[in-house]
């Protein structure tokens, strides 16, 4: 450490969250020994840094009592989206064109520390366009297209701690495991959302590193869908997928 550093302690803790923020590829979090190794730090230092930091809201626990970054750390990030604008007006603009040649309602979803968030909500009703950070309740990511693609193209551990912390798939998805292996195969979901009656369609969206970085979802009533209709939105949903990969 740089021994001009005034306030040591401050920089350790920035250090350990520069590690919660960027090192932890798939969110599963870290724990207590294992960010003492990383940083070199004596374990009890990092355990009461960690105390401190949860307390301020900048760390939190996920289901498996690892360690991750907190709900200020995803303002933080949200007003970078807000700022930045650039990723997110590419987004809204890729999403509001699909938008208005489907005429069907489209979300962006990501996992956002395992949470499941709507980035982007494009509504075909007067082609509005609302752009927010909306947590959904954790008990309805196993229902939705969106989140059943998320799921599915997870990593084992991932998909562990999505359990712990949006509960069990079984009440609303019987045959996850199942389901999971034919979304990956297929490259996208179709399904019922029962609660709200609507047809729910998805595909994946990833990184230009390869990396998945959440899924398009499409809305729309039962009565409208058949095959034809199912492989058109399938097919503009990939092609939008495509365009935002490439920002």
């Amino acid at each position: 450490m740089n021994k001009n550093i005034p306030v040591k302690s401050l920089a350790k803790a920035l250090h350990l969250l520069d590690v919660l923020l960027f090192e932890d590829v798939e969110e599963q979090g870290f724990e207590v020994k294992i960010l003492a190794e990383k940083l070199h730090f004596p374990a009890n230092s990092v355990h009461n840094l960690l105390k401190t930091m949860h307390i301020c809201g900048y760390v939190e626990k996920n289901g498996s009592g690892r360690y991750t970054f907190g709900p200020v750390c995803r303002r933080i990030a949200y007003r970078n989206y807000q700022r930045g604008d650039d990723f997110r007006e590419k987004v809204t603009a890729v999403m509001r064109a699909a938008v208005m040649h489907l005429n069907e309602s489209m979300v962006f979803a990501i996992l956002d520390n395992n949470i499941w968030n709507t980035l982007v909500r494009a509504e075909p009703t007067g082609k509005i366009v609302k752009v927010n950070m909306e947590e959904m309740e954790r008990r309805y990511l196993f229902e939705t297209a969106t989140g059943r693609v998320m799921f599915s193209y997870s990593s084992p551990a991932r998909r562990s701690i999505l359990i712990h912390e949006n509960g069990h798939p079984e009440k609303s998805w019987p045959d996850y495991e199942a389901d999971s292996v034919h979304i990956r195969k297929e490259g996208f979901c179709m399904c019922m959302r029962e609660r709200y009656g609507v047809f729910t369609y998805a595909v994946p969206v990833f990184g230009k590193t390869g990396k998945l970085i959440g899924a398009l979802g499409v809305y729309t009533l039962p009565g409208v869908k058949n095959e034809k209709r199912n492989k058109r939105i399938i097919q503009v949903l990939n092609e939008t997928a495509e365009k935002i990969t490439a920002f």
